[in-house]
């Protein structure tokens, strides 16, 4: 029992935490602040959890890897619940009902625009399969769209087989001419057909040179028609290979499905085709900006001019440290002035001193001058005198 005690001690102090209040001062407060609080915490671990799912969902769409969907997602989540946080944290009383709402009203701006993102990556996962098909049916409206154009690019290629075609046909009908002349004369030969005399009598020369007639203009128009087909066949083929690299190349061209702007663009003509889809996308967007936009809602539904007891605790200790902030502000400026004070004063004694010995040693000097000066002033006196005694004493 005591495990789940501690446990539900420090989910509290986390949720508590997350809404940005100080704990030890909450625990002296009554139990409605505590709960409120609270609430408000877990509702930012929940803007957490949402953001760390939607933005990892996001993360797979453009085609990450695992490590990179975890990192995407867990920053994200973090951002997201510190937004929150920090608004909640700011949300204060400014005087008046208007003041407020408008200085909260960029913070609920701010929250329905993360609402907003959230839902409508939630959109793209209800309807994934959707639209899924969605972009399956594009992909292949663009392909046929890019074999239309090619085949219109290359449209010799039609025109080779139609000509084909019409040199086959010249050839069917040459061919069907002379087996009716074939069975002509030979008719004519067996006596079953024509004049019904047996044997080869003139009109059996007569349709054996028309049937050598035919079978000469036959054996002609196959010859060139086989060539002519055969050439344009050549070049048939040099067509449709350049047309299907060119196919294949505008194939390659096509963007995959994992992207992200695919995906909105699948949705955006998906739910626009019914407006009852169109409806439920339009909920669950303005379900989860109601849901991030519920804490600072809160926050600020519960704000009064009259605080509670935490407001006014907190309050109480802002004003405390302020007033502790100012005296020792005070201390600081008094210790400061004293020891300007005295550093003055100890440059002062230092200034007399120096000074003082100055003044000893200029005396000092002055008195060693005035001494060199009468010695060489003495000197300067007996040394002539003595230079005269000595001349007289030689005269």
């Amino acid at each position: 029992m005591e495990i789940f005690s501690d446990i539900k001690k420090a989910i509290t102090r986390f949720t508590r935490w997350l809404a940005g209040v100080d704990g030890d001062i909450l625990e002296s407060c009554p139990e409605g602040d505590r709960r409120k609080y609270s609430n408000l915490g877990v509702f930012v671990f929940f803007s957490f959890c949402v953001g760390y799912m939607v933005f990892s969902y996001l993360a797979g769409i453009a085609g990450q890897g695992s490590f990179s969907i975890c990192i995407v997602g867990l920053f994200a989540g973090l951002f997201l619940a510190a937004i929150d946080r920090l608004l909640m944290v700011n949300l204060k009383w400014a005087g008046s009902w208007k003041s407020t709402v408008v200085l909260s009203l960029p913070r609920v701006l701010i929250t329905l625009f993360i609402g907003i993102l959230v839902g409508e990556a939630v959109c793209l996962h209800v309807f994934e399969p959707e639209i899924k098909k969605q972009l399956a049916l594009d992909k292949g409206k663009a392909l046929a769209q890019i074999t239309t154009s090619s085949s219109a690019a290359f449209g010799e290629i039609e025109r080779l087989e139609d000509d084909n075609k019409s040199l086959l046909q010249q050839i069917e009908e040459k061919e069907h001419e002379r087996s009716i002349l074939y069975g002509a004369f030979i008719g004519e030969a067996e006596g079953t057909s024509g004049t019904k005399k047996f044997g080869k009598g003139p009109v059996y020369h007569e349709k054996k040179e028309q049937y050598d007639l035919v079978e000469n203009e036959f054996q002609n128009i196959s010859t060139t028609n086989n060539e002519k087909i055969g050439a344009n066949n050549k070049r048939i083929n040099q067509l449709k290979e350049k047309r299907d690299e060119s196919i294949n190349d505008a194939r390659q061209s096509l963007p995959e499905n994992s992207g992200i702007l695919l995906n909105i663009n699948a949705l955006d003509e998906f739910t626009s085709s019914s407006g009852e889809l169109l409806f439920w996308r339009i909920m669950i967007i303005l379900f989860f900006c109601a849901v991030d936009s519920a804490p600072v809602l809160m926050k600020l539904l519960s704000l009064s001019p009259q605080p509670n007891v935490y407001e006014t605790k907190i309050e109480a200790q802002r004003q405390a440290a302020a007033i502790a902030e100012a005296k020792t502000c005070q201390a600081d400026q008094e210790i400061q002035q004293e020891s300007e004070k005295i550093r003055k004063q100890e440059s002062l004694r230092v200034a007399r001193k120096v000074y003082e010995h100055a003044s000893e040693k200029e005396i000092d000097l002055a008195i060693r001058q005035l001494d060199a000066w009468h010695r060489a002033q003495l000197k300067s006196i007996n040394v002539p005198a003595t230079n005269f005694n000595t001349t007289a004493i030689k005269n």
